[in-house]
């Protein structure tokens, strides 16, 4: 062996870098994993007076007005009150800095209710409710259909037959379709049994929290066999288990170095476009006030040079013993504070008091209730409210983004016949109830089921059929009618596909590491892979 291979070597026997003990939380509190509580506010009790000051006087209004303030106070200079501009000041801030409290109170809220979730956690040999924030990294947890995975968690058992589950990622990458994830051969068959998975002695070794969502390494060590680890045995934090009545998994990372999380950027402070032209504006308007100034001190100090001090034709009585450039320096501090008012200081209150509003009028927008899920509009934050009315354009990828994602099958054209579905007649679009979202319609075709019937050989048949034979959809006992099939798949085209089939006569049953069974009428047809 050459030299030059003994990095690489090196990088593939060297240990993972994380070592998780199953059954054994003193072995993993030894090693101080990050807790599962999470937090996305901005500021703390200590941080948010000097934080949100900083953010403020970003703001080029609030540096212009702590000018004129600092301006007023310590120079004899001012026309008006020394503390006019300066209390005005602190009102603003103090408005501004309460709408962001209020917000970040809001998140903070959101997160104790976020944390406060309830999930089963194996403690023993007992399944117990528990809130997400008391999981830490070794817990065994189990998840059930529709409900959010707590933490990175490795799986251990499904409720499927072949260890496979469907998991929803939308939180993390936007996609409606669902991904399929495979449980661990060797604890597969202990299914939800809390006696048998309490026993486990076992370790998962693998790698260190990573920000990427594409790639997880490490491998399960029990009694003896080495099992390795990829991206298909891990359910990420924030994935919601679908098709899939429970899983269970062991807990690798947790909080804050989780996947999701590591790709969270914390809440920064945002400007709208509005803002950006305000301070453009803002900018134009001081330099204008400067000229004048500059015009107006210059001519104090001509008129100064000319009629103050001594002489025949001077204004002796103003007794103003200041040089012609002193006299000019303290006048332009004078006008500058007269023209100050060009730039209205309740300018940005009027701006934060309209973004209120605007929050406040899209939460109650009863075009955006949602009925399905009971829920309005939330406004989380306030600052960028008035963009949404500068949206031009709306760019999408996919069929998904902006749509609910049901597949409904329609028409179909098998050797140049048409065969439509007998609710959507020939060259229509979709029935009134289809396009009001209210319930999937079944595929009813007459024609097509004549066809099946006279000829069971004919190209309506041989089409159904690979309707019913190329997909990944598992069939499930519908739990209200237990002579239906109800069918469970990671995408809903191959779902809508056998649901098609199977309402016209060709039956996917059940299927199995041999091959698939499919119910032509009254005749079982098996079909080898």
């Amino acid at each position: 062996m050459s030299m030059d291979n003994a990095p690489l070597l090196d990088h593939i026997e060297r240990e993972p870098d994380r070592e998780i003990h199953l059954n054994k939380p003193e072995a993993n509190e030894e090693q101080d994993f990050c807790g599962n509580d999470v937090s996305t506010t901005k500021y703390s009790l200590l941080s948010f007076v000097p934080k949100n000051l900083w953010e403020q006087f970003q703001r080029v209004a609030n540096l212009y007005f702590l000018l004129i303030s600092l301006v007023q106070i310590f120079s004899n200079a001012s026309p008006t009150g020394k503390y006019n501009t300066f209390l005005t000041l602190v009102v603003v801030l103090m408005v501004s800095g309460g709408k962001e409290a209020y917000e970040d109170w809001k998140r903070h809220k959101a997160d104790v209710a976020h944390n406060q979730r309830s999930i089963q956690v194996l403690r023993r040999t007992t399944w117990l409710d528990c809130e997400w924030s008391d999981v830490v990294v070794g817990d065994i947890i189990k998840v059930f259909e529709k409900n959010e995975i707590p933490a990175d968690t490795v799986i251990l058992s499904s409720s499927l037959g072949d260890g496979k589950c469907y998991i929803e990622t939308a939180n993390l990458d936007g996609e409606a379709n669902l991904k399929i994830r495979q449980a661990n051969s060797n604890t597969m068959a202990l299914q939800d049994d809390a006696a048998k998975l309490g026993a486990i002695a076992g370790r998962v070794q693998c790698s260190p929290p990573s920000m990427s969502m594409l790639s997880f390494e490490g491998r399960w060590l029990l009694d003896g066999q080495t099992e390795s680890l990829g991206l298909e045995n891990l359910a990420m934090r924030g994935c919601r288990l679908r098709n899939t009545k429970w899983i269970t998994g062991v807990v690798v990372y947790s909080g804050h170095e989780s996947k999701i999380l590591l790709n969270s950027t914390p809440t920064r402070f945002k400007q709208s476009s509005l803002e950006k032209v305000a301070n453009t504006l803002i900018i134009v308007v001081f330099l204008f006030e400067l000229v004048l100034c500059i015009f107006a001190a210059l001519s104090a100090g001509i008129w100064h040079s000319s009629y103050v001090g001594t002489g025949e034709h001077t204004a002796w009585y103003l007794e103003n013993e200041q040089s012609p450039s002193g006299f000019a320096a303290e006048a332009f501090l004078s006008f500058f504070i007269l023209v100050s008012n060009l730039i209205p200081i309740s300018l940005y209150v009027t701006m934060e008091v309209m973004k209120i509003c605007l929050s406040w009028f899209i939460e109650q927008d009863i075009d955006m209730y949602s009925a399905l899920g009971d829920e309005t509009a939330t406004a989380r934050t306030t600052n960028l409210s008035e963009e949404l009315g500068q949206v031009g354009y709306i760019f999408s990828d996919k069929t998904g983004t902006l749509t609910s994602n049901e597949m409904q099958f329609r028409k179909c054209s098998i050797a140049g016949a048409v065969f439509t579905d007998d609710a959507v007649p020939y060259g229509t679009g979709l029935t009134e109830a289809d396009e009001e979202g209210t319930t999937k319609q079944p595929f009813e075709c007459a024609l097509l089921s004549e066809a099946l019937a006279n000829n069971a050989d004919g190209n309506e048949a041989l089409f159904l059929r690979i309707l019913a034979l190329c997909h990944t959809v598992i069939p499930e006992p519908d739990p209200d009618n237990a002579d239906k099939l109800v069918y469970q798949g990671s995408s809903p085209d191959d779902v809508a596909l056998v649901e098609a089939a199977a309402a016209v006569g060709v039956v996917f049953k059940e299927a199995n590491s041999e091959g698939m069974t499919i119910q032509l009428g009254e005749e079982t047809v098996f079909y080898n892979y």
